[in-house]
Order: C-alpha cells, then sequence, then structure tokens
C-alpha cells in the first residue's frame, strides 16, 4: 500500500509561508492603491522632455483625454521592463504616444536624457515632485491612469494584464 503524501510536508508549508508574505507585503498596498482611485488631480502646464533632448510644453493629466504616467527610475528593472512594453505597444500603434507620461522626480535631468535617448523612449518626460509626494508613490514602477484629470487607477510593480488594461484605457474616449 502506498503511503500517502502529507498535506504540510516541508515544501507544501514553505510555500504557504512564502504566499503569506507575499500577501502581508502586498494587501496593504493593493487597499492603499484602491482608496486612491476617484482621487482629483489638477492639471498644469509642464516642460516635457522627448527623445532627443527637446522639450516642448504639455498639459498633464489631460482635462480632454485619457492619460497612463508611469513613475520610474533609471536603476530600476521593472520599470525597464514596464517601459520597453509601452514603448514596444507605441511603436505598434496600439496607445497614442502623446498619452504617455513618464516621471521621475528623484534623478537628474541629464541621467534621464542619457536612459531616454540610449532606449529610445517615445512618450512625454516630466518631473514632479509635488504629485509623487501626492500620490505617495514609493515603489516604482507605479502606473497611473486618469481619466481626464481624475485617477481611475494605480498600481504598482509589474503587472501581466496592465498593458492590456493601459492599451484598452487610453484608446476609449
Amino acid at each position: 500500500m502506498k503511503s500517502m503524501k502529507k498535506w504540510y510536508s516541508a515544501s507544501n508549508l514553505l510555500l504557504i509561508t512564502v504566499i503569506a508574505y507575499v500577501l502581508y507585503q502586498k494587501v496593504p498596498i493593493w487597499i492603499d492603491e484602491h482608496q486612491k482611485q476617484g482621487l482629483k488631480i489638477t492639471s498644469k502646464t509642464y516642460k516635457a522632455m522627448t527623445l532627443n533632448g527637446e522639450t516642448q510644453n504639455v498639459v498633464f493629466p489631460s482635462p480632454d483625454k485619457n492619460t497612463l504616467a508611469i513613475f520610474w527610475a533609471t536603476w530600476c528593472g521593472p520599470c525597464k521592463l514596464e517601459m520597453k512594453r509601452l514603448k514596444t505597444s507605441v511603436e505598434q500603434g496600439k496607445r497614442p504616444r502623446n498619452s504617455i507620461f513618464a516621471i521621475n522626480s528623484h534623478e537628474s535631468l541629464e541621467l534621464q536624457k542619457k536612459h531616454i535617448d540610449e532606449n529610445s523612449y517615445p512618450f512625454l518626460f516630466i518631473q514632479d515632485e509635488e504629485l509623487t509626494k501626492k500620490l505617495e508613490i514609493m515603489v516604482t514602477p507605479t502606473t497611473a491612469l486618469f481619466k481626464k484629470n481624475i485617477l481611475e487607477d494605480l498600481s504598482s510593480g509589474i503587472s501581466l494584464i496592465g498593458i492590456k488594461k493601459a492599451e484598452v484605457f487610453l484608446t476609449e474616449e
């Protein structure tokens, strides 16, 4: 007679412990992000940096259309992955490039410009320490979706469905 494997084996207990720890860490973040939904953000005019160091005046968040903001850092590996996915989406015509804003309020413009040029990112780059503080952004990448100037969604980290969700969100009126 074969002996049944006990559900409480060392590997199962380790897996349960890891899952519990991740939930312990993430649930407060998810609750905090959800509580910020519906927050009205005052639109402001910024000097946005684009590829090749060009600048242009832009309004963010747009009072007329849906926009996406990604809070990022040049040293952040997950940010690089998310920004590469955003870039691909823009290049494939799934997202309008002028509706995506990358916000980095903690690093120098020179460091950001070098990173932007090396990666040919096709979106708009702004600095807004006030918005970063208001939304209490503590993790990069954090993606914010604005329906006109109302915060519709806020999520931190890499998201497998976030890109598709953002593509649909940015193309709806």
